[in-house]
């Protein structure tokens, strides 16, 4: 993961400041044939978007091409839908590619996201795995489990707020040597027919697609950025802890939507 100061980082769009990079012109071939198909615990909203602070964060590392996912899957969907609390975000990584099919939605930076998850938790990187509040980690989990491992209740406050144009300022209660997470996702559920590999002839419900993200070093002051959201989508800004991986404070924003 490449991670930038704020004076580098505050000129450019989000998602300028990592390029993707695909592993060969064999994946890349996978790619092109391949077709995408297409919390509220404190909430507010300005004309047509909304704010929330969720209490839990659960992020999945998943595969299309990986036959264990799809109950992870489900359960990341159930979560979304049963608690407004937790705010779930999917993952794709790119390193089962080599099975037969192309994560529709991966990109190799996610899997660099896991892998610098698991030089704090001790893990190797593998499918599914679920990640809370970026300081435990499993293939499954319960509700309960989910439940029961919130943010602290005395959390930093952060808030994200609309300027002129398309930018964004970002403030929080947080001193200079944290990190940001800036992910950009697509809220709800992206459905995808699989055609070949271990799920080939199934269809596979994915929830909050993640699309981007990029890590920042915090200088405690607040942050000014160009929003890079298209319809729908939204940003997750998670704040960690200055010497370990965990999540201290989050904050959504994007469009205003109805809970299903």
């Amino acid at each position: 993961m490449k991670y930038l100061t704020l004076s580098a980082f505050a000129a450019l769009s989000v998602g300028a400041l990592t390029a993707p990079f695909w592993a060969s012109s064999v994946y890349a071939q996978m790619k092109t044939e391949q077709t995408k198909v297409s919390m509220k615990t404190i909430m507010t909203s300005e004309v047509g978007f909304e704010t929330s602070q969720p209490d839990v964060i659960l992020e999945l590392f998943t595969s299309q091409g990986c036959s264990s996912c799809p109950p992870a899957n489900k359960f990341v969907a159930d979560m979304t839908r049963k608690r407004d609390n937790v705010l779930a975000l999917s993952y794709g990584v790119t390193y089962w590619d080599y099975l037969g099919w192309a994560d529709t939605f991966g990109d190799p930076r996610f899997a660099e996201r896991q892998r610098d998850y698991g030089k704090y938790l001790g893990s190797n990187n593998y499918t599914p795995q679920i990640v809370l509040n970026g300081s435990a980690h499993s293939p499954r989990y319960s509700e309960d489990d989910v439940i029961s491992m919130p943010l602290p209740d005395s959390r930093p406050k952060t808030s994200i707020k609309p300027l002129s144009g398309n930018e964004l300022e970002v403030k929080a209660d947080i001193a200079k040597g944290h990190r940001l997470s800036i992910i950009r996702f697509q809220p709800g559920t992206q459905n995808v027919a699989v055609k070949r590999g271990e799920n080939s002839g199934r269809t596979l419900a994915i929830e909050n697609v993640v699309l981007d993200v990029d890590v920042v070093e915090w200088q405690g002051e607040a942050l000014t950025l160009r929003s890079e959201l298209e319809d729908g989508q939204k940003y997750a800004m998670l704040f960690h802890a200055p010497k370990s991986k965990t999540i201290i404070s989050a904050t959504v924003w994007g469009a205003s939507s109805t809970k299903k």
